[in-house]
């Protein structure tokens, strides 16, 4: 594996995460190189960014080189064309430009959705199946690890079908059909998923997606946002049974809770039985160490695993120092590779004294 020699034992720190069983944090930390740099030529045009699988491969193998992985982290690519990818695969278009994708929504009635069928000639489907195909093939004598693709459903998949504004007078004028569209739309995705989720572990046996934890057997995330908009009563109504569906389907999962603006949220959430655990996205002004500690107790005296990001080396450790190791995911970018050392260093120190 690239700038990995102990990936078995990092493998099995992640497995222990997905039951509670790790002594120490999982912490995915990673810094540029020493003498290593990510400049890498530009693509032609900006959908080779997102469909040149040539472009692609190599940029991903550049940037994997010249990156040192500390701690628990290894190299791995979330493959995707965009969260929307289903709702290219109903007839969307989707847009694009360097960083992000967007799909343009009909301004129409749900009630004009009726036909939810995968189709494999579809362009976005193939074009999918094509991508993950030229990874897993570049990947496979285990250079890194394959993430699954990035699908989008629940209340998410309804409103990139007509928009937010419309999918919210459709919740207070035409409610079944909202209910109606979100169960055709979760059908479709456990389609996809499976199909993808195992085109991804064909030759890795394990998986991981954007959230980068690996597990040696199916697991991905739950996205949600559409969320921050709904009041307690209406999560009630429209979210609770097909999240508990998703969950269910999937097995591991980690929600991913997008921002300080949801957390009223977070007790509800919990509540799920099926859902494995949570990650907390925060915003920019909101990502201090400070704010998300109490959640994440919250979350682990749920029983939940929790995923939280570290801006700097300051707040890993004020994170390890407040939250108990066990189901407790990290994920920590420092400038350098001397810097990075220092912190496993620092880690390490902590958790000797712990007894662990």
């Amino acid at each position: 594996m690239i700038n990995v020699e102990n990936w078995e034992e990092r493998k099995a720190h992640h497995e222990a995460y997905w039951s509670l069983q790790n002594r120490r944090a999982v912490i995915e930390l990673t810094a540029t190189k020493e003498g290593g740099s990510f400049d890498w030529p530009a693509p032609e045009n900006l959908l080779d960014y997102w469909y040149n699988t040539e472009w692609m491969t190599a940029s991903q193998r550049h940037w994997m080189k010249n990156t040192y992985y500390g701690l628990d982290a290894y190299p791995f690519v979330p493959v995707s064309i965009g969260p929307d990818l289903l709702a290219g695969m109903l007839g969307l278009e989707l847009q694009y430009n360097e960083a992000s994708e967007w799909v343009r929504h009909r301004d129409c009635e749900l009630a004009e959705f009726t036909d939810f069928t995968l189709r494999e000639d579809n362009y976005y489907y193939r074009e999918m199946e094509r991508i993950l195909q030229a990874y897993t093939e570049d990947a496979k004598s285990g250079d890194y690890i394959i993430g699954t693709t990035d699908l989008n459903t629940l209340m998410d998949g309804v409103a990139a079908l007509v928009g937010s504004e419309n999918t919210c007078y459709e919740m207070m004028d035409n409610p079944e059909e909202v209910v109606r569209v979100q169960k055709a739309h979760l059908e479709l995705f456990k389609q996809v998923y499976a199909r993808f989720q195992k085109a991804a572990m064909r030759y890795q046996g394990g998986c991981t997606n954007w959230l980068g934890v690996y597990s040696e057997r199916p697991a991905y995330f739950i996205s949600n946002d559409f969320e921050v908009m709904l009041s307690a009563e209406m999560w009630e109504e429209f979210v609770r049974e097909p999240l508990r569906d998703m969950a269910a389907y999937l097995g591991r999962c980690l929600f991913h809770l997008d921002g300080e603006n949801v957390i009223r949220h977070l007790p509800a959430i919990l509540s799920i039985p099926e859902i494995t655990g949570v990650q907390v996205q925060a915003t920019p002004a909101a990502q201090n160490s400070g704010l998300w500690i109490p959640r994440l107790k919250e979350i682990q005296a749920a029983g939940k695993c929790a995923w939280v990001e570290a801006v700097n080396a300051g707040e890993v450790m004020d994170y390890i120092r407040n939250l108990q190791p066990e189901g407790l995911f990290i994920r920590a970018w420092v400038d350098t590779e001397a810097e990075a050392r220092q912190l496993e260093q620092a880690v390490d120190a902590y958790y000797r004294s712990q007894g662990r």
